[in-house]
């Protein structure tokens, strides 16, 4: 709703604290439904036919939402607090921002790929059937 409402000359006149909020919720909800819409995409085009989801549990669901808002926290707020859409050394901030939040993104992602890995596991085990280490034999890959 803050997207429609925005205006250029409010962002040009408010100081990089109070940007933050607005920015902090903006990456929040960018990154929540850039999450949900490939985990959607990847969910209905299985890797492996008989293959169940990718995320499947709602323990899943929940290790998302949580990585998801708190990625976009992290990227809205370092892109407010780096002051990144002002004019003049942007290009330098940018890249900073991008760097900083790169490497973030990298072990939150990797944090939550092994999460959401472990749970659809353990679910499975406990309903009988797939393990990714049966796959992994099986395919010859270990």
């Amino acid at each position: 709703l803050s997207c429609f409402v925005l205006e250029k000359q409010w962002v040009l006149s408010l100081t990089p604290a109070a940007k933050l909020p607005l920015y902090t919720l903006l990456g929040t909800a960018l990154s929540f439904a850039l999450s949900f819409s490939i985990i959607d995409l990847l969910n209905q085009s299985s890797v492996r036919p008989g293959s169940p989801p990718l995320v499947q549990s709602s323990k899943q669901v929940y290790c998302v939402v949580a990585c998801s808002l708190a990625m976009g926290g992290v990227f809205g707020f370092s892109f407010g607090l780096l002051d990144v859409e002002d004019e003049g050394r942007a290009d330098r901030r940018f890249d900073e921002d991008q760097a900083f939040n790169g490497a973030v993104g990298a072990v939150m992602g990797i944090l939550m790929g092994a999460a959401n890995q472990y749970l659809r596991d353990k679910a499975m085990a406990q309903g009988g059937g797939y393990s990714s280490l049966h796959v992994l034999v099986d395919d010859a890959l270990l």
